[in-house]
């Protein structure tokens, strides 16, 4: 089956001799490695003639039963799922999501319609994933940001609260020191007198 990778747009020919129609496999790109999904493509069936049988009347009709069909796909189909393919290689998801809605709207008993189908929702919920958390790691740097903004207004009030109580301290001394220096002078006084 012939591929083309989307990241080179390299076009060779992927083994896909154990893999059953609609199954989707893993290639590896020949010249960048790159490796991506791809989905078998069903092969358009061939229908053999039937062999003349005899007729035979029966007296009773056979029942009928409702079965549904595939209906053939048709090239202006085949464009919108190979659209739709590249579409979700190249992880616009909102294209892609409105490319196999239309698919699926289309015709959907097609396994190639179905396996997209599920390829896309296996990408939308991994996206998603993704996204939570890319949230959940920004809202985490703000909480560190945050931290750190906060952290250097604690330290200078520790500081600020230690020199006060220097200030205190050195104010205390140096009213001691006064009134030890006041008795001191009155002591004398009266010892001159």
């Amino acid at each position: 089956m012939n591929v083309k990778c989307p990241n080179c747009r390299f076009k060779f020919d992927a083994p896909t001799d154990n893999a059953n129609p609609g199954e989707e496999i893993t290639c590896t790109c020949q010249r960048c490695g790159r490796q991506f999904p791809v989905v078998v493509e069903v092969p358009e069936a061939v229908v053999p003639e039937p062999a003349a049988q005899p007729q035979v009347q029966s007296p009773i009709p056979a029942p009928v039963t409702n079965v549904t069909s595939p209906k053939p796909i048709y090239p202006a189909e085949h464009a919108v799922y190979q659209e739709a393919c590249e579409a979700l290689h190249q992880w616009r998801l909102d294209d892609a999501r409105e490319l196999v809605n239309q698919l699926m709207a289309t015709n959907p008993n097609v396994p190639q319609y179905r396996a997209l189908q599920e390829q896309f929702l296996r990408a939308e919920a991994e996206f998603y994933k993704e996204q939570a958390h890319r949230q959940q790691l920004e809202l985490q740097n703000q909480a560190m940001q945050q931290q750190q903004q906060q952290q250097p207004q604690v330290q200078i009030q520790k500081k600020s609260a230690a020199q006060n109580a220097a200030d205190v301290f050195t104010t205390i001394w140096n009213v001691v020191k006064a009134i030890a220096a006041i008795l001191i002078f009155i002591f004398f006084m009266r010892m001159c007198n």
